[in-house]
């Protein structure tokens, strides 16, 4: 059990060494390219905002998902023992609307 535990550490551990350097790295280029003019500074803009709004309502979609998944398993399929298909089928429709009130959402205020 311990050889597990630390080659599931030694990989995830080299995973986020990994991408850290490569962000960084990048990070790094592009201050250099912007101190010597070659790049503009990124202003802030609404279009960040509304990423976070998108992923937070995938989020809490997802949870009520979940949730509605295990109350139809617990009530409908209680005896078999687990049955994956609601869990699944619950978050999928809850997602799914999740994306297209941010759709219809995110065209109302374009228009303002």
């Amino acid at each position: 059990m311990g050889a597990e535990v630390i080659i599931l550490t030694v990989m995830f551990g080299a995973i986020f060494g990994i991408v850290y350097v490569i962000v960084t790295a990048r990070h790094r280029q592009r201050m250099a390219m912007i101190e010597k003019g070659l790049l503009e500074a990124p202003a802030l803009s609404k279009g960040s905002s509304h990423i976070a709004f998108a992923l937070g309502l995938l989020a809490l979609a997802l949870g009520l998902g979940i949730g509605i998944g295990w109350a139809i398993d617990e009530n409908f399929f209680a005896h078999r023992g687990g049955e994956p298909a609601p869990y699944f089928i619950s978050m999928l429709i809850c997602c799914g609307s999740a994306l297209v009130y941010f759709h219809n959402w995110r065209m109302k205020n374009a228009k303002k």
